[in-house]
């Protein structure tokens, strides 16, 4: 719907005859599943032979104007409900990050004694295992992605902090069910004297 536009190998242009305007031609299309149309044999690509068997509903033009003209203000509407939802989320999310500055970086915090994680932990990586040797049901298995399924045996009898250590959830904190399985794209965090080191604390800490 752009104008003075460069159109690129990788699209297709649909210009519209006199008995269609291009508002309803962009609805009409934005309500299929357009994937439906696509050649999936290997890389999914559509081909022009497909796309123009596509039928559209055509009222007359009046009738077209009319209804995208109430979809286009339908959907701004929309939209400027979706920006102010991801503006709360945004909020939200960021709140956990704030609680725990308040506490972490507080003048008390910086009274309190340092250790490394070296000192006051055993860091054991976890064993590795395929995705195909996952099971439907079993132990919880835990990856770089947190829980991903189920297996025969397990590692840790109590919930344990975890830190992901491959992929793009690289640093990810998560803490384990009891029972449960850790892969080599996770790391556990073992506190060496229980008395020392509280497991939840270590969670918010990391």
């Amino acid at each position: 719907l752009g104008i003075d536009a460069y159109i690129v190998g990788h699209l297709l242009a649909i210009e519209p005859t006199d008995a269609v305007i291009s508002l309803w031609l962009y609805w009409s299309l934005c309500q299929l599943d357009m994937m439906d149309y696509s050649d999936n044999s290997g890389y999914p690509s559509l081909k022009q032979s497909a796309v123009e068997k596509i039928e559209i509903p055509l009222p007359p033009l009046a009738e077209q104007k009319r209804i995208a003209g109430i979809l286009q203000e339908q959907m701004a509407a929309v939209e400027r409900a979706r920006a102010s939802a991801e503006v709360q989320l945004q909020a939200a999310e960021n709140l956990p990050a704030a609680h725990l500055r308040t506490v972490f970086e507080s003048d008390e915090a910086q009274s309190w004694e340092r250790k490394s994680l070296g000192e006051l932990c055993k860091i054991a990586q976890g064993e590795a295992l395929g995705l195909p040797e996952l099971k439907p049901s079993g132990f919880p298995v835990y990856g770089a992605n947190g829980r991903i399924g189920y297996y025969t045996r397990y590692h840790y009898e109590e919930p344990e902090v975890l830190v992901s250590c491959r992929g793009a959830k690289c640093a990810t904190i998560n803490v384990s069910e009891p029972k449960s399985y850790v892969t080599n794209n996770s790391m556990a965090m073992l506190p060496k004297n229980a008395d020392q080191l509280d497991r939840e604390y270590l969670r918010w800490v990391l």
